[in-house]
């Protein structure tokens, strides 16, 4: 086999674990947001101030390991993937080979839309959002919802 071969289908057998990493942790925020559990979450998150105010705050967040802080990981409305790999060094921000920051974009914005989504069948509307980009280690969207 030539090494242009071989090069092109390491790469193309990259891309699609690649796809089937965002297909899993899609499929698990799917999972639960399509469940009660957000519901759940929501009774237990409003509060006296939200009540008072009309709206609760809501994040998708993405959230790359560096020394001395927690693993890599996807949140989403009271909804957390972590690394199923379980490590807790730099390793943790590559998942079956995958470097998660990679796709974290790709994933926030598709947690970003289905979170909005979901809080709309709820009942909810969208007062704010804020996509918030610090450094390469976080990637955060900060959302407000009112009734």
């Amino acid at each position: 086999m030539s090494l242009i071969t071989e090069l092109r289908e390491k790469s193309a057998n990259a891309e699609v674990v690649k796809r089937e990493v965002i297909a899993e942790i899609k499929t698990a925020f799917d999972k639960y947001l399509n469940s009660d559990r957000l519901e759940e979450y929501l009774r237990k998150c409003i509060g006296a101030a939200e009540i008072k105010e009309r709206k609760v705050f809501m994040m998708v967040k993405f959230w790359a390991y560096h020394s001395g802080c927690s693993t890599t990981h996807f949140h989403c409305g009271g909804c957390v993937w972590h690394n199923p790999e379980n490590r807790d060094d730099w390793e943790s921000r590559r998942y079956k080979g995958v470097d998660l920051q990679t796709i974290s974009d790709e994933v926030c914005n598709y947690l970003s839309s289905r979170l909005t989504s979901r809080m709309n069948d709820l009942g909810f509307y969208l007062v704010s959002k804020k996509d918030d980009k610090g450094n390469l280690n976080y990637y955060n969207t900060l959302f407000y919802f009112g009734w």
